[in-house]
């Protein structure tokens, strides 16, 4: 037999050893690497060659093949026992660690400090790439990778040999050279503060100047989305991130840190140089105004007020409620409702106008004052809800 000849069967022979072991790999996973991703034969020839495994099994795939086709398996040798390992569960490893990486996540648990990276051995024992529409998350001993957990927690491959067999040792010793901000963390943080930011509020209390903007830890401690039929509202130490306060306040973390992690610097410090109008100072204006609006009176006549004329803004919030006479409102000798609201606009720390826009009530309001008795306003809310 000639060099060529000897060549093309030993070629054919090594294309053979390859579909054997791709067609015991398929059996034993049904070519399922991670949840929701599924591979072919060929697939799996090409990816498992592109690990550092292969340089080790090339010239010995029968053996493997073998090892792969039998139900219970019995290896001595550390080396072989990764070898096996990475041709069965390396592409599996090899994508959940990846997917986990590409998103690193911190710990949290008291046994380890604060922001630590996480153990490999948690990884392969809960982390599933298919949790929270994809983003990975955890699952209690039900991760991708749990068989390759009882390998390492049993002892019978280490992390340093996997790690090197299927090429991620440097990537992963270099994740747990870091410190960093725990997902979960992240994830809240970010979900509250674009809730609070798509209608952002402000001040109004006796510390504070009113409409100056609320503080990062105020927010953290104190805000809620599920108050306020889910338009967002504040309860003392009791925000949906008050665990994230507490760690900003022990030094833990920075509120620039957090605010880098998720994104949202930018969009805060913007925030932190506006002023506006505080939403409860919103709410209750355009409940009082809607409900005027819808049961419109007019002024009776008095020296300050021409008979059957718009009554004016500033004493609709001063001393309407909605509550009385028979819960069509009226106006009342003592406050209003929006008495606050009527206070704030009465020493210039806010402008009529500013308000009415602020609620998409100030087209109707301009329509309802060109009315008198005789040609009473009727409140559309459809029609100045698009106007607004």
């Amino acid at each position: 037999m000639n060099a060529k000849a000897k060549t093309l069967e030993e070629e054919l022979s090594r294309q053979s050893d390859m579909i054997d072991l791709a067609d015991a790999w398929m059996e034993k996973t049904q070519g399922v690497i991670v949840p929701g991703v599924v591979i072919d034969r060929e697939e799996y020839i090409t990816r498992i060659q592109e690990l550092p495994v292969w340089d080790k099994v090339k010239d010995d795939l029968g053996f493997y093949t073998s090892l792969l086709s039998k139900t219970k398996v019995k290896i001595n040798k550390s080396e072989v026992k990764a070898n096996f390992a990475a041709l069965k569960f390396g592409l599996t490893i090899v994508d959940t660690i990846n997917h986990f990486l590409s998103d690193p996540d911190y710990s949290v648990a008291e046994n380890r400090p604060f922001g630590s990276p996480r153990p490999l051995n948690r990884i392969l024992e809960s982390y599933r790439t298919d949790l929270n529409n994809g983003s990975g998350g955890y699952e209690l001993r039900r991760g991708n990778a749990i068989k390759v957990f009882y390998l390492l927690n049993n002892g019978i491959i280490t992390e340093q040999d996997l790690l090197d067999v299927v090429g991620l040792r440097e990537r992963w010793e270099a994740y747990q050279k870091t410190t960093g901000i725990p997902r979960e963390y992240r994830e809240l943080a970010k979900k509250i503060l674009n809730h609070f930011l798509n209608d952002p509020d402000y001040y109004h209390d006796k510390l504070h100047s009113l409409g100056t903007p609320k503080t990062l830890k105020n927010i953290l401690d104190s805000y809620r989305t599920d108050l306020e039929n889910g338009e967002g509202g504040y309860q003392n130490n009791k925000g949906e991130c008050q665990r994230i306060y507490g760690a900003i306040k022990q030094g833990l973390i920075t509120e620039e840190e957090l605010l880098d992690s998720i994104g949202l610097r930018e969009q805060w410090e913007a925030y932190q140089k506006t002023t506006g109008i505080p939403r409860e100072y919103r709410r209750k204006a355009k409940k009082v105004l809607e409900h005027f609006l819808s049961n419109v009176s007019y002024c009776t006549g008095d020296r300050w007020n021409k008979q059957d004329s718009p009554r004016k803004l500033k004493s609709v919030l001063e001393k309407y409620r909605t509550h009385i006479n028979n819960v069509r409102g009226s106006f009342h000798n003592s406050k209003g409702e929006a008495h606050k609201v009527y206070d704030a606009i009465k020493r210039g720390l806010l402008k009529a106008d500013d308000l009415l826009k602020s609620i998409g009530l100030y087209e109707a309001w301009q329509d309802y004052r060109k009315t008198t008795t005789g040609n009473p306003f009727v409140f559309d809310p459809k029609k100045y809800q698009k106007a607004a």
